[in-house]
């Protein structure tokens, strides 16, 4: 992402233990950042909070990286339990949603030739087709389609969709980069634009939302 097309990302919710102060928290997960980026498996690793009232989890993490899904998963829980021993994972964040995702074809599609590299946030939007066996008219529609109604809005830099590696919940996520000083607009600002979709016929209606709000960029860590 920031203009970069990845071969897959490590995608992690979660919410700080109450009992943990916040200060303390976001300290361990900006150090968590850069261990995590010191395992090679990851080149880049951001955090995000969420802005949108009651639409996700409060924490976002992103891990990119230049090995396919199916590597990292095979790979990191060795390099997690290296960091455990070596006092680097600390119970102060409640995890509540992970996977890997591996990036689609094309996957990365840029709007903005401007300042893709300092985004000040994004919207996350994971969604299924929701009659089995249509993931192709599902996913030209993504690309064909809601792909241009996106860009028309002017609100997002970039557009990256990645496919999850394992059978679960969220099989499709797409991550919608912005630059927008008030990240919120990122999810609200859709209302203004959803009427014209519906009337031209352009949104499919055959999916299921699965997650989706506003997410501040909070820190980032490049190796």
């Amino acid at each position: 992402m920031f203009g970069e097309r990845s071969t897959s990302i490590y995608f992690v919710l979660s919410h700080h233990d109450e009992k943990v102060d916040k200060r303390e928290f976001d300290e361990w997960y900006d150090q968590h950042l850069k261990d995590m980026v010191d395992t090679q498996l990851f080149y880049r690793a951001s955090r995000y909070e969420l802005v949108t009232v009651d639409t996700g989890e409060k924490h976002l993490a992103i891990y990119e990286s230049m090995l396919s899904g199916t590597e990292v998963e095979k790979r990191m829980p060795a390099e997690i339990n290296k960091l455990r021993e070596n006092g680097k994972i600390a119970p102060v964040a409640i995890v509540t949603n992970s996977l890997t995702l591996d990036t689609m074809e094309p996957g990365l599609y840029c709007f903005d030739d401007k300042d893709l590299a300092s985004p000040t946030g994004l919207l996350l939007m994971a969604n299924n087709p929701k009659t089995p066996g249509t993931d192709s008219t599902f996913n030209t529609w993504y690309d064909d389609v809601h792909r241009l109604d996106i860009e028309a809005t002017g609100m997002y830099q970039t557009m990256n969709r990645f496919k999850s590696v394992s059978n679960n919940e969220i099989q499709y996520l797409n991550l919608y980069e912005t630059k927008l000083e008030e990240v919120s607009r990122a999810f609200t600002g859709l209302n203004d634009f959803r009427p014209a979709w519906e009337k031209a016929g352009t949104l499919y209606a055959d999916r299921v939302n699965t997650l989706r709000g506003a997410y501040q960029l909070l820190a980032s860590f490049s190796g």
